[in-house]
């Protein structure tokens, strides 16, 4: 929504919404600072930014990096392409980036009756 214009643009918006290419961009909701011609600059808690956008934290992930994404999960979690993906049963170690390290082997015994 734009505040005041000359004949090229937007020079100025209201409060909620920023400038952009001459053009007033209303402000993202989880979005705490913006700066014209750039966008988000940083988000409100339990969000991360990513490319002048906020992107919700998942709620497995312990730490983001701005731009990044996930850089740890919470335990039971692992990382995988900056996503906290839930350790599988049967796994007993995962490492980052590849997944499950060692398998848990069940052992079944058959008993053949003859």
């Amino acid at each position: 929504m734009s505040k005041s214009t000359d004949n090229i643009g937007c020079t100025s918006c209201y409060p909620g919404y920023y400038l952009y290419n001459k053009t007033c961009v209303e402000k993202d909701k989880n979005c705490l600072n913006v700066k014209d011609n750039v966008g988000c600059t940083s988000c409100y808690p339990g969000y991360y930014l990513y490319n002048n956008t906020c992107v919700e934290k998942d709620k497995n992930c312990l730490n983001v990096k701005d731009n990044v994404g996930c850089t740890s999960c919470y335990p039971g979690y692992y990382l995988y392409n900056n996503t906290c993906v839930g350790k599988d049963k049967n796994c007993l170690n995962v490492k980052d980036n590849v997944g499950c390290h060692h398998v848990i082997l069940d052992i079944i015994y058959i008993i053949i009756h003859v």
